[in-house]
């Protein structure tokens, strides 16, 4: 999993992305172009859109439609066939305590409650790629944990890239491989969590803070 850090919005750190590699995809470059192995050198957009999953800040739901409406919407989208998609919908609805919520519509519900099922639509096809902007806001404690291991299985078993933003710094050291802070467009660090834990400048009470490389970054910052 990796996690952007910046000062700015989750639109545009994405904008600001300008090589990211994942199975089978290659983006590299200044125009919005994505190259597949195989395959011709212009644009994909469906092929690449149907490789990813997205959360972002607005939750993209209808909401006059029920749960299960919503999800069958996206399901159909992706091109899922009906029977493996009922069978993902209940299943996620199930790990997310949802279930029993399955025929109500979204419209009404908590702020927790549509990050849950826009969480759910993303992560429907088992996607390569998923974009997710603060993932964990409006989730409770048990809903996080299992969040966080859904993406670890998500990225472990099926070889999928999880890229996150978020200001939850806690999170990230407990969900992140790598991470990345940009400040106005620009990449100004990128490191794996694994190497930095072994670095003893970053050491508070004799463990790792991403708080403090983080402080240490923005003084750096400052001063320069």
């Amino acid at each position: 999993m990796y996690h952007l850090r910046s000062h700015f919005g989750c639109r545009r750190i994405y904008q600001g992305i300008f090589s990211i590699h994942v199975p089978g995809v290659l983006y590299q470059s200044a125009e919005p172009c994505v190259s597949v192995p195989g395959e011709s050198r212009y644009c994909l957009g469906d092929v690449v859109r149907g490789m990813c999953g997205v959360l972002s800040e607005d939750v993209g739901l209808y909401e006059p439609l029920t749960v299960y409406d919503n999800l069958l919407y996206y399901a159909d989208i992706y091109g899922m066939d009906r029977v493996a998609s009922n069978k993902r919908i209940d299943e996620l609805l199930i790990e997310f305590d949802l279930y029993e919520k399955k025929s109500l519509i979204v419209k009404g519900f908590s702020t927790g409650m549509k990050k849950k099922v826009a969480l759910i639509r993303a992560m429907l096809h088992k996607p390569k790629i998923l974009l997710l902007d603060e993932p964990t806001n409006g989730l409770d404690p048990v809903s996080t944990t299992d969040l966080r291991n859904m993406l670890s299985a998500l990225a472990k078993e099926h070889g999928a890239t999880v890229i996150m933003t978020t200001h939850n710094l806690e999170e990230v050291q407990k969900m992140c491989d790598r991470i990345s802070i940009f400040r106005h467009g620009h990449n100004i660090f990128t490191d794996s969590i694994s190497s930095l834990k072994d670095n003893s400048r970053y050491m508070e009470n004799g463990q790792f803070s991403l708080e403090k490389l983080y402080m240490d970054i923005e003084e750096k910052g400052a001063a320069g």
